[in-house]
């Protein structure tokens, strides 16, 4: 399965995105869904909003609250997704906008990262 985020190109990898060797984001295509566990050690964990889960047939979302999307997946072919990520509500400096996937103070545009076990290590 190829995740687009950021305009790069994740091509099977098992998680987009881990810390400390444990996934922090991943993808699963049947049904398709997003998995997002969040490092306990978050300056923000105790502070942490309810997650909302929305899916419909070939969406599925992530909301912070009511109203505030920090992800969402839209499947574009049987094995293409696009993802749209926003992690700050959570104290996390990780979102995509048309520059690319911004981490912190890097950003990360037109890559193609393929069968690796995470995509990016957050630490």
């Amino acid at each position: 399965m190829k995740v687009i985020l950021g305009g790069n190109h994740f091509i099977d990898c098992l998680a987009i995105l881990s810390y400390q060797g444990q996934a922090v984001l991943r993808i699963e295509r049947e049904p398709l869904r997003i998995a997002l566990s969040l490092p306990p050690d978050l300056p923000s964990a105790s502070q942490q909003p309810a997650l909302k889960q929305v899916s419909k047939e070939g969406y599925y979302a992530l909301f912070a609250g009511e109203d505030q999307a920090i992800a969402i997946a839209t499947l574009l072919a049987p094995d293409t997704v696009h993802l749209k990520l926003d992690l700050r509500p959570l104290g996390m400096n990780i979102y995509d906008d048309p520059a690319g996937l911004h981490i912190g103070n890097n950003l990360f545009s037109r890559n193609v990262i393929e069968r690796a076990a995470s995509a990016i290590n957050l630490g």
